[in-house]
């Protein structure tokens, strides 16, 4: 089991990478949820301007951060358990 430990600002950063990825790549983050895949088919073409700009913005830190964990998550789907730890310090990293 991978563990990772992040600030929520953090988490919610990671979280806009994340269906960014999967926005971009349906078929090649979480295939098999269908109702993820039905959320994205959904709402897809209409956040998708928003979460690049999001990442356009976003620190180097961050794309980092998620470059590290990425693999993993769009790999195998839900066949492995990750661990998020999310500490109560607020604010990121200095850029």
């Amino acid at each position: 089991m991978a563990s990772i430990n992040i600030t929520s600002d953090e988490f919610a950063d990671l979280v806009v990478l994340f269906l960014l990825d999967k926005v971009a790549n349906p078929d090649g983050v979480v295939p098999n949820n269908e109702m993820f895949n039905k959320f994205i088919e959904r709402v897809g073409n209409n956040i998708k301007p928003q979460l690049v700009q999001y990442f356009l913005d976003l620190d180097a830190y961050s794309r980092v951060m998620y470059k590290r964990i990425q693999p993993p998550l769009l790999k195998d789907g839900n066949k492995s358990t990750y661990t998020i730890a999310i500490q109560n310090k607020v604010g990121k990293k200095e850029k």
